[in-house]
């Protein structure tokens, strides 16, 4: 006898890439029923998530870049002062 199964239980692909692009607009979709209606405010908020995710980016890529900065500049002081003391 094959397992019956809740329709409400199952979780599509697009909602997890809902849920995963902005938590707060699934749950107000799939747990309120709400419905975007001002589709200007929407694609606004849309292009502002796409702005914001790619200042994080270049952020983090600057943050690393600062990193391998700090860790030459401290490989080469290093080499600098065992240069001075004759090693």
């Amino acid at each position: 006898m094959p397992a019956s199964y809740n329709d409400d239980l199952i979780l599509r692909a697009s909602e997890v890439g809902h849920y995963m692009f902005c938590r707060r607009a699934w749950w107000l979709a799939q747990v309120l029923g709400y419905s975007p209606d001002d589709q200007v405010a929407l694609r606004a908020g849309t292009q502002f998530h796409e702005r914001l995710g790619r200042s994080v980016s270049a952020a983090q890529r600057w943050q690393k870049i600062s990193y391998a900065l700090m860790g030459l500049g401290l490989a080469m002081g290093i080499l600098l002062i065992l240069g001075s003391c004759g090693m």
